[in-house]
């Protein structure tokens, strides 16, 4: 990948003085005031100024460094523009006198987010003066899709409603904005698989051009000849919204060949999936059993202070703090070899925990320190990528799942207890399935 690095213009200021001594003799190039100083100086501001814009544009050059505009405008004629953001989509349990009436234009509001909603339809309280309605976020994106048990409140209760209304069910639709990674590797999937007029890839290709879809399986001949059908989900790795679904096949039916026998959007079955694994971890990165905690302020680098924390690890346990390394969170191992007690605000006791090594700056407060092997949430992050990297219909692996954990330099081994063996997902003309990781285990030996 070719890169320019646009020197300082202070550095070819210097450079152009020291070549101007060395080439003219008794050349003044001593400060400002000196002509050839002075030209140096102006000299080296232009041409910084030109390097940036020769970097800038060998990085828009490329599509690894382009800039997000630049790779819409260089590839909207074969992959469309990003996909937007979707609004989510909630149920909600509304209370209220019989015959309470609400509309389309009126509005609720998060207790959590602050994001307001509009039902789907207007309608009737019924005489058991309890019902559930559908509402819409009116911004789109995951941050709107509530879980079950969220108060949002109306913003001007219709007449003989309660104020308060509570989500009921699973949220659906809620997807963010492509973002210029995704895009990016949509593009580099063109590259490595250049559209063919109606192949399994390009069919998969159509679906991810509709807002809302984030992966998609094709499937040729699933129900006939001449048939080609797509599983899709979001971002997330949920099943779309009906609405993405109605737009997904709309997108298929226009772009398939016209020759072929018929396309079918579907939601896959979502199929979840256990998994545990014995590791055994290098040195300073065994597990232990202590509750993660809150820091509190005060704690310094070498110091750990936990308003309440009556189950405190022991001298010589391991646990991970937290620490900035780049301006990246990771956490680190730790051990502790000392554990007090110390009055807190306003004397409420709490728990010191001294840590032998200690890491580069103090914590801010209200991060968490938590138990066992420094990298346990790098190493969950390591199974979730695998199950992201799972298509509809296709196989978990159990040894594929233990290489990305052994990536990890911290996994010294990694033997898988469940499932036993690979779990293949059905993909045929009744069913698409889909896994997906349910409880994760990670058990040190």
């Amino acid at each position: 990948m070719p890169t320019l690095n646009p020197q300082d213009r202070r550095d070819l200021a210097q450079n152009m003085q020291t070549d101007l001594r060395n080439t003219l003799a008794g050349a003044r190039v001593d400060g400002p005031g000196d002509d050839l100083y002075d030209i140096a100086v102006a000299i080296s501001g232009a041409l910084s100024e030109t390097q940036a814009l020769l970097a800038r544009a060998v990085d828009e050059s490329f599509d690894d460094t382009a800039s997000f505009d630049a790779l819409k405008k260089r590839h909207r004629h074969r992959l469309g523009d990003p996909t937007g953001a979707v609004a989510a989509t909630l149920s909600l349990t509304v209370t209220g006198v019989a015959g309470s009436t609400w509309a389309v234009t009126d509005l609720l509001v998060s207790r959590d987010t602050g994001l307001r909603y509009a039902p789907i339809s207007s309608g009737t309280m019924p005489v058991a003066a309890t019902t559930v309605i559908a509402v819409t976020c009116l911004t789109g994106g995951d941050a709107g899709a509530l879980v079950a048990g969220r108060s949002l409140i109306w913003s001007v209760p219709p007449t003989g409603m309660d104020a308060t209304a509570v989500t009921t069910g699973n949220p659906t639709g809620g997807t963010a904005a492509e973002n210029v990674d995704e895009y990016r590797a949509r593009v580099f999937d063109y590259y490595a698989n250049p559209t063919a007029g109606g192949t399994e890839r390009d069919f998969a290709r159509w679906a991810l051009m509709v807002d809302g879809v984030g992966y998609a399986t094709a499937f040729a001949n699933r129900r006939d000849l001449g048939t080609c059908d797509v599983a899709v989900l979001d971002h997330e790795g949920d099943n779309v919204a009906a609405t993405v679904l109605i737009a997904v096949q709309a997108k298929l039916d226009l772009m398939r060949p016209c020759t072929a026998y018929g396309s079918l959007a579907v939601h896959p079955v979502l199929t979840d999936l256990d998994v545990e694994f014995n590791l055994k971890m290098a040195a300073g990165y065994e597990f232990s059993s202590w509750t993660a905690r809150a820091v509190a302020a005060g704690s310094t680098a070498s110091q750990l202070l936990f308003a309440d924390a009556p189950d405190a690890p022991a001298a010589g346990d391991w646990i991970a703090c937290p620490v900035v390394v780049n301006g990246r969170a990771l956490w680190q191992a730790r051990e502790v070899y000392a554990v007090s007690e110390y009055l807190g605000p306003g004397g409420i006791p709490g728990t010191a925990i001294a840590l032998r090594s200690a890491f580069s700056a103090a914590p801010e407060t209200g991060v968490m320190a938590r138990p066992g092997c420094s990298t346990f949430d790098q190493l969950a992050l390591a199974v979730q990528a695998y199950f992201a990297s799972l298509q509809s219909g296709g196989t978990f692996y159990t040894s594929a799942c233990a290489r990305y954990l052994l990536d990890n330099p911290e996994v010294l081994s990694a033997a898988i207890v469940a499932p036993a063996a690979d779990v293949p997902a059905a993909a045929d003309e009744t069913v698409i399935e889909h896994l997906v990781l349910d409880d994760l285990k990670l058990n040190g030996v």
